[in-house]
């Protein structure tokens, strides 16, 4: 079996985690760490020229070992505490919010991966018809909103889970950036197509949409430390049933993702394997591009047109997607690489705190034979087949059910809801589907 390739560590101060926590400063401590910064500065540059270089030498001094003092309080890693994962969540039975019913949204419990997704066939196909008229709106300040709940409330422990987080990320040779996200306000509906979204960050969607699938506890005791430390839970529970709230009902990140399936020019659907340097998912099959869209991918768009259509920021993110991760043989991928991208459905990931995603399925202007995976995302694994016959519908319609029904321990979250959806349109509309099998 070849293994999981291993990644160069980053020895990168967490500057990252710093630029994030600022905010969180009290205007006090804030205040404070800026006078002194500036101080050790001034006084430094004027011990330069002053004939009485010994006092503001000194002072330079004083004022920056008190500064990197703070900083070193501020900063210290709190061990006193541990993180476990929710056994609360009965993933088998869990039930969308009832708001989303109304738009036929439905669960699947994914017994491989104890998880479970929301979607609903209704919305997937009105996504399909009707994509390119759904309108973005991007709301201000709401990120600041999220963020502003909290300050006051636990901060430290907030701050500790960000740097320890970043600490076992450099450990274990995965990434933990900060990347600037767009994110969405609300849940795709029926009744009200158009998308409210806003800018976001990736530490954020950590501390809501993963934080919440958590509990914490303290090491001495097992005491709990927050019984709701994101301020709202997201799980509506009673005795009966257990329902994920909407979008739409929480102050979560909510980033959205993307999933794309590339079919080859030869007719092959190419698959990957998670690398370990993921957080979600290593060692599983994903799809041929997956990840989740960047505040960029919205900018460069509303530049150019001044507004944004669903369509074309979730086309441009998987395409971004597949070139990340698919390199050719010989160079790199150019968009030439992409004959086509169809948008076919949305979830959301219950193990994710119910973050949402798009999915969608591609045509691949190259042979099988000539892409690779970039093994600083993906790989492929010798034991593990990761090509499946994509020749004519047929043969596609029987590579999707071997997959779902012969390699459910390996599929990811994310592929299997990309399976399931593909499945359900190419059912709903077969036709839509006939440029995967273009061999020109």
């Amino acid at each position: 079996m070849k293994r999981a390739p291993k990644f160069r560590k980053s020895s990168i101060i967490p500057t990252q985690v710093i630029s994030f926590y600022i905010p969180l400063f009290s205007n006090q401590q804030l205040l404070i760490n800026t006078i002194l910064f500036f101080i050790t500065l001034v006084t430094g540059g004027i011990g330069l020229f002053s004939d009485d270089k010994d006092f503001f030498w000194y002072l330079s001094t004083v004022s920056f070992i008190v500064f990197i003092w703070n900083i070193i309080r501020y900063w210290t890693f709190d061990k006193s505490y541990e993180i476990m994962t929710r056994q609360d969540i009965n993933y088998k039975s869990i039930e969308p919010s009832d708001l989303e019913k109304k738009s036929y949204y439905q669960s699947e419990y994914i017994e491989s991966q104890n998880d479970a997704i929301i979607y609903s066939n209704k919305v997937n196909q009105y996504l399909i018809d009707n994509i390119q008229n759904i309108k973005l709106h991007l709301i201000e300040n709401r990120s600041k909103d999220i963020f502003n709940k909290f300050r006051n409330k636990d901060i430290e422990l907030y701050k500790n889970i960000l740097l320890n987080q970043h600490k076992a990320s450099l450990k274990n040779n995965q990434e933990f950036r900060n990347d600037e996200k767009i994110s969405m306000d609300q849940s795709i509906y029926l009744d009200k197509p158009d998308i409210d979204v806003f800018k976001s960050c990736y530490f954020l969607s950590y501390l809501t949409n993963d934080l919440v699938m958590k509990k914490i506890y303290d090491i001495s005791n097992k005491v709990e430390r927050i019984k709701k430390h994101h301020h709202i839970e997201f799980i509506n529970d009673d005795d009966l049933k257990q329902q994920i709230k909407s979008i739409n009902e929480l102050d979560f990140s909510n980033h959205i993702g993307v999933n794309v399936l590339g079919i080859t020019k030869d007719g092959f659907m190419q698959l990957w394997v998670q690398s370990t340097k993921a957080l979600r998912s290593m060692g599983l099959l994903a799809p041929t591009g997956s990840g989740s869209l960047d505040y960029k991918d919205f900018d460069l768009l509303y530049k150019v047109n001044k507004e944004v259509f669903l369509k074309e920021l979730i086309i441009s993110g998987m395409k971004r997607e597949l070139l990340e991760e698919s390199h050719s043989v010989n160079e790199l991928l150019d968009e030439t690489f992409i004959k086509e991208i169809k948008v076919i459905g949305y979830y959301r990931w219950v193990g994710k705190g119910g973050l949402p995603a798009f999915l969608g399925v591609a045509k691949l202007s190259v042979n099988q034979n000539k892409i690779k995976p970039n093994i600083s995302e993906v790989y492929i694994q010798d034991d593990l087949e990761t090509k499946f016959p994509a020749h004519d519908l047929p043969s596609l319609k029987k590579s999707i059910e071997k997959l779902l029904n012969n390699y459910k321990v390996y599929l990811s979250v994310p592929l299997y809801a990309n399976l399931i959806s593909l499945k359900n349109a190419i059912e709903f509309r077969a036709e839509n589907f006939d440029f995967l099998f273009d061999k020109n």
